[in-house]
């Protein structure tokens, strides 16, 4: 499996970059592994730094929105490509989040 982007050399010519992603898929499972160990030892805080983390991912994106001078938009319509993955990544990492905030609470006795 493999990523496919483009980059431009400094004439302008276009030229497609491919990726392979089963590299980056282990080094994935690998902190999706400790994380999920944190979580059983000390879920509070695995909580914590996907809430965070997950908040700074939605802040980066919306820096260059902000440069630009818009202050309040709704939605990654008007983010470039990359900037509106980071955003929805943000999202999901604080949807996780929630989830295992409230998992954790419904195991509690």
């Amino acid at each position: 499996m493999s990523w496919w982007r483009y980059k431009k050399d400094k004439t302008g010519k276009i030229y497609y970059v491919s990726t392979d992603i089963r590299s980056f898929s282990f080094l994935f499972l690998i902190l999706f592994g400790l994380l999920f160990g944190q979580f059983l030892v000390n879920p509070t805080l695995t909580v914590r730094v996907l809430l965070w983390s997950g908040f700074f991912c939605v802040l980066t994106a919306k820096i260059p929105l902000f440069r630009r001078g818009i202050w309040v938009s709704w939605g990654p319509g008007q983010m470039t490509v990359w900037w509106s993955r980071l955003y929805k990544l943000g999202y999901v990492l604080m949807g996780v989040g929630v989830l295992l905030r409230l998992a954790a609470y419904g195991a509690t006795p």
